[in-house]
């Protein structure tokens, strides 16, 4: 089993705060790249 997950308070806390900022920070990143990029494709249509 993995125990980093299942761990006490303190310790969740931490892997849970590191597995937000190594899934979430990505995500955020890739969707705002992508909204930029629909956002000037927009402008060069018009």
């Amino acid at each position: 089993m993995d125990n980093n997950i299942l761990d006490i308070d303190g310790d969740k806390n931490q892997s849970l705060s590191a597995w937000v900022n190594e899934i979430m920070m990505p995500v955020l990143e890739t969707i705002s790249f992508v909204t930029m990029e629909l956002e000037l494709q927009l402008h060069e249509i018009n």
